[in-house]
């Protein structure tokens, strides 16, 4: 009940930030200014921010390549300077940054499995440490929380996979799954909350994760035709 009641809180708090954001953007709509050169990169898919003393990385996954790229983000002018390529699975997906800034978490499509990277710091270069399974087959979308569980939300096989990040070495070992919806194309999560998106079932599940990698499922809720993505504030 205590899971159901704190869920319900959190659902509240996602339509209503959705209902602010469409009026906001309504009142007043934004201008996008092209500020450089389009980025190298085939297939860019999934794209992350990592934020550390040293500036803001960008990190582009592209499914053709079967690379991330990683940008240094100029804070005077917002032009990306590409700094390296790392080398991931096949049909990268989707890139997640741990809350600490030092891992990252790959989703590669066409091999279920997602690749562990780690990130400098000080420079935004990504060295892979290793990869693991998925939990399931079609990952299409990560999140990580911020105690170190990588959710991969497994699109052909309805699933999401818990995996955990070794602090002291960045590895990912696969801990369960938990059935979902038809076609999981999208999760988030924050603190112990969890949202997925499905694009068949035209739904969203609302999971709570304990502090042992169980995930808990509170609920569902119709949204439309095509769940693609889904946020929590």
């Amino acid at each position: 009940m205590k899971r159901m009641k704190r869920m319900n809180k959190k659902v509240c708090q996602v339509f209503l930030l959705v209902a602010v954001l469409v009026m906001l953007v309504a009142a007043a709509p934004l201008t996008l200014v092209h500020v450089g050169a389009p980025v190298p990169g085939v297939g860019p898919v999934g794209v992350a921010v990592a934020e550390s003393h040293a500036g803001t990385f960008v990190l582009i996954a592209n499914y053709q390549n079967d690379d991330i790229r990683n940008f240094r983000i100029d804070p005077a002018t917002g032009i990306l300077t590409l700094l390296g390529t790392a080398s991931t699975g096949d049909g990268p997906s989707a890139v997640a940054v741990s809350g600490n800034g030092k891992f990252v978490a790959c989703a590669n499509r066409l091999t279920n499995d997602v690749s562990a990277l780690r990130l400098d710091p000080a420079t935004g270069l990504l060295t892979l440490m290793g990869t693991a399974p998925s939990g399931g087959s079609g990952p299409s979308s990560v999140a990580v929380s911020d105690d170190g569980y990588v959710l991969v939300a497994n699109r052909d096989s309805d699933s999401l996979g818990v995996l955990q990040i070794d602090p002291a070495t960045g590895l990912l070992t696969l801990m369960g799954t938990q059935t979902v919806g038809t076609a999981p194309a999208d999760v988030a999560i924050s603190g112990r909350n969890v949202i997925v998106g499905h694009a068949i079932s035209n739904d969203v599940h609302y999971l709570e994760l304990d502090r042992d990698g169980t995930l808990y499922p509170m609920g569902t809720a119709a949204v439309g035709a095509r769940v693609t993505a889904v946020a929590i504030d």
